[in-house]
């Protein structure tokens, strides 16, 4: 049964072998077009639980409190860890203190029709 959180942008769908699979649920990681990486709504991505995340690499954060949100990790000139959103729209995510990087981004699925 999938759950969802919508202040995440994700919905839980399954978790198999040491894997979660997770539907993004908006735009904010839908890149430019020409980007060679977007992750739009309703695409499918596969999360690795034993992965260590490094800057650079897209991930799930645990923000607390139930809170989950999806970006690539990136570290700004002062050394805080942030998740950045590859539409341009959105406003890189600061990690607070006790944020858990929950896993890294291993494959997307993204379906050829709307269901």
């Amino acid at each position: 049964m999938a759950t969802s959180n919508s202040s995440s942008g994700l919905t839980h769908a399954s978790r198999h072998i040491g894997v979660i699979a997770l539907t993004v649920r908006d735009d904010s990681m839908t890149a430019p077009k020409g980007s060679p990486r977007s992750y739009p709504k309703g695409c499918h991505i596969i999360v690795d639980p034993a992965r260590e995340a490094s800057p650079g690499d897209r991930v799930v954060v645990n923000l607390g409190r139930r809170e989950s949100v999806f970006g690539q990790l990136e570290r700004d000139g002062g050394g805080q860890q942030r998740l950045v959103k590859l539409n341009p729209a959105y406003e890189p995510v600061a990690l607070p203190e006790g944020a858990k990087v929950l896993g890294v981004v291993v494959q997307t699925q993204i379906d050829e029709v709307d269901v």
